[in-house]
């Protein structure tokens, strides 16, 4: 079964990546502060 449907089943995977994104808006710009945490 995991070699059919493990790329799409939740119980097979693991987290390996976390991602998130900070926008701040000024009137002459914008920045986008992302941070990314992975383990291996």
């Amino acid at each position: 079964m995991h070699r059919d449907k493990g790329g799409i089943l939740s119980e097979f995977g693991k987290i390996i990546c976390i991602g998130v994104g900070f926008l701040t808006a000024s009137k002459t710009d914008r920045k986008l502060r992302v941070k990314n945490h992975t383990r291996g």
